[in-house]
């Protein structure tokens, strides 16, 4: 993150109050990823992530510290398996770095963090060409999910996903996301930022409403990726 950056990011921080906000938790906890071997020459992937002191600059977290997993496509997130979603394109835009938006993509390797109240990762290409490409088709998804709901049924729960505040440029795009337990009315806003950076897409997903600090996270991402290439 250059100076400038940190200094607007703290700024924002000051002035909006960014602590994570949490009504509730319908959402039930996601299992800590397993280690697994990562592919061979896929160790800078890694070094994409964001370290706690990194983190902190953009985020107040309650985590002490990072231990991405880094592996292959099979090690990337599954937590709406056996779910119904009334919108299966609008995953993407509801929930980082699943399996079932990156299935018809020939991906590499990845790597990702799961933490109480972010989560963020990479996920690289054979190219940048390739990367370009899925990033523009998940910008479309977005968009066309801006001011819907998303039903996700299951035999235990039912949420609801609204997805709002979509906001594209040219190598990013950001959105807020609303969910609700339907039984209880329960809440969780998050902030939803997607980026493309050589042949890497990166997901950030934080728990806040404030869309900014996940697209400043996501810009931090970016700017590590051509310097491990």
């Amino acid at each position: 993150m250059t100076r400038r950056l940190a200094v607007l990011v703290v700024a924002l921080a000051v002035a909006c109050g960014c602590a994570p906000t949490i009504e509730g938790n319908p959402r039930a906890a996601d299992d800590a990823p397993a280690t697994t071997s990562a592919p061979p020459g896929a160790t800078w992937i890694a070094s994409v992530i964001p370290d706690i002191t990194e983190l902190s600059q953009v985020f107040t977290t309650s985590a002490d510290d990072i231990d991405p997993l880094v592996g292959d496509a099979s090690d990337l997130r599954d937590t709406m398996i056996g779910d119904k979603v009334s919108d299966d394109q609008c995953i993407s835009a509801i929930a980082p770095l699943e399996r079932r938006t990156f299935d018809r993509a020939p991906v590499d390797e990845v790597a990702y963090a799961t933490l109480p109240d972010a989560t963020f990762g990479a996920v690289a290409l054979p190219s940048a060409q390739r990367a370009r490409s899925l990033f523009d088709t998940l910008v479309e998804q977005w968009r066309a999910c801006d001011g819907r709901a998303v039903v996700r049924a299951s035999r235990n729960f039912t949420h609801i996903d609204a997805v709002s505040s979509v906001d594209a440029k040219p190598d990013f795009v950001s959105a807020v996301v609303v969910m609700t337990a339907e039984s209880t009315g329960m809440r969780i806003q998050t902030a939803r930022a997607l980026g493309v950076a050589e042949n890497c897409i990166i997901d950030v997903e934080l728990r806040t409403p404030i869309s900014a600090l996940a697209v400043a996270l996501t810009q931090m991402m970016m700017a590590k990726v051509p310097a491990l290439q």
